[in-house]
């Protein structure tokens, strides 16, 4: 599967890699070892790259436009053994 430069550039800076094989409208979101994966509804799914168990805590999405650029936040918490983890990201789409 091949990616093109500007996708590699984006994944790089922290953004999404496009999963080419799954249906249209899902999204996933990596942060360091967990992924997060949202289908067309933005139902969240959680999991870790290692054989941890996560807990989704608290979800929320953010999308709004501002000068040409499409901006996303997602905020969520989750439980990892018995730690909470709460993470901010901001992702700019052009």
């Amino acid at each position: 599967m091949e990616y093109s430069k500007k996708e590699t550039e984006d994944w790089f800076r922290g953004g999404e890699l496009p999963d080419k094989n799954t249906k249209l409208g899902i999204k996933e979101y990596i942060f360091d070892d967990v992924t997060l994966t949202l289908d067309k509804n933005l139902h969240p799914t959680i999991k870790s790259s290692k054989s941890i168990k996560l807990k989704l805590l608290e979800f929320k999405y953010e999308y709004h436009s501002s000068k040409g650029e499409n901006v996303v936040l997602l905020r969520l918490s989750y439980q990892q053994g018995k730690e909470v983890v709460r993470v901010t990201k901001e992702i700019i789409e052009k």
